[in-house]
């Protein structure tokens, strides 16, 4: 909770019953009685800045929670990590995956932005997306430079820090006290068959299935027979250990646990980024949970991007409407 811990001289009386105390002495937000309503309108009346970062606590976290973590839940859980960045379709690409995983039973989003700060956007998104049990966090990319010691300059791999921090997350807050379930890198943009959460919840080691429109083809993933891997139908760079999509695996809690150094890095060629972080794990191709069946038989995601809007009439009508209160001021002089 070190980003609520800010010395503020005040006393709220908040409607719905949540009062909080702040005093001088200490640097920490102390919360005296907590009853959080669905609806949190009452927020309206805080500080902006304030309001983005307790809310999420409010929501979430008890008082018996260790380090400012929410409670973890004892039941089989997917923990979806989404990163996203600002651009003209943001809120309506994560508006459609707050949808689909409202049919999902057991899920929880981590929602990790490429921003300095949460943003006003987002957080109203998720405000509206109650339903979902979601932790909010952020964290700003690396700026692209060049590979230590050499002149070669590093891919810029958009949502690796992202990813990094939703798993430090995890290690964190739930790695500690449950080991049930598993984690799934799902992208806001991508569309998604609901039946993929369930096999993220189920899954021990690694999961994979096949992914629509990844790879320059129609399906890319692995070739399945009575439940093992057997190949992969790939096209792009077809060499590779792995050659999957992002969307296209689960990874247990219980083998990430194993693996506590495991991250993705920036360091990797363009499009390898899935092939060296799951070669980390040292799981042999036999050891993979085909899914949905025995088979790979179901496209569970497609990789999907949601065009760039056009928007051009919008600087025409901004111009139009200057112009016409340009007119209108000069007429009433």
């Amino acid at each position: 909770m070190s980003r609520i811990c800010k010395p503020v001289n005040m006393l709220w009386n908040l409607k719905l019953g949540v009062f909080i105390v702040v005093s001088s002495s200490v640097t920490c937000l102390i919360p005296l009685i907590v009853f959080v309503m669905s609806d949190t309108s009452w927020t309206h009346s805080l500080p902006q800045r304030l309001t983005l970062d307790i809310l999420p606590y409010l929501r979430t976290v008890s008082r018996d929670s260790p380090h400012g973590c929410p409670p973890t839940s004892s039941d089989p859980t997917a923990y979806v990590i989404t990163p996203t960045y600002q651009r003209l379709t943001q809120e309506a690409d994560l508006l459609r995956l707050c949808y689909t995983l409202m049919h999902a039973p057991h899920v929880r989003w981590i929602i990790v932005e490429d921003s300095d700060n949460k943003t006003e956007l987002v957080y109203r998104m998720l405000h509206d997306c109650h339903e979902t049990d979601i932790i909010h966090l952020n964290v700003k990319s690396l700026p692209p430079g060049r590979k230590p010691g050499t002149n070669q300059t590093l891919p810029r791999h958009r949502g690796v820090s992202q990813r990094n921090e939703g798993l430090a997350w995890l290690r964190k807050c739930v790695l500690p006290t449950s080991r049930a379930g598993g984690v799934y890198f799902a992208d806001d943009d991508n569309t998604y068959d609901v039946r993929v959460f369930d096999v993220v919840r189920k899954t021990n080691n690694i999961s994979m299935w096949r992914v629509g429109f990844a790879g320059g083809l129609l399906v890319e993933g692995p070739v399945c027979l009575n439940g093992k891997v057997t190949g992969w139908r790939t096209f792009w760079a077809p060499k590779r250990r792995y050659p999957v999509d992002m969307a296209a695996f689960a990874l247990g809690l219980d083998l990430l646990a194993q693996f506590p150094q495991a991250n993705f890095s920036h360091e990797v060629k363009a499009g390898h980024l899935e092939t060296e972080f799951l070669s980390l794990f040292n799981i042999s191709t036999l050891e993979i949970t085909t899914a949905p069946d025995d088979n790979c038989s179901t496209v569970l995601a497609w990789h999907t991007k949601t065009s760039i809007p056009n928007i051009k009439g919008e600087q025409v009508l901004v111009k139009k409407n200057a112009a016409d209160q340009k007119m209108n001021q000069t007429k009433h002089r």
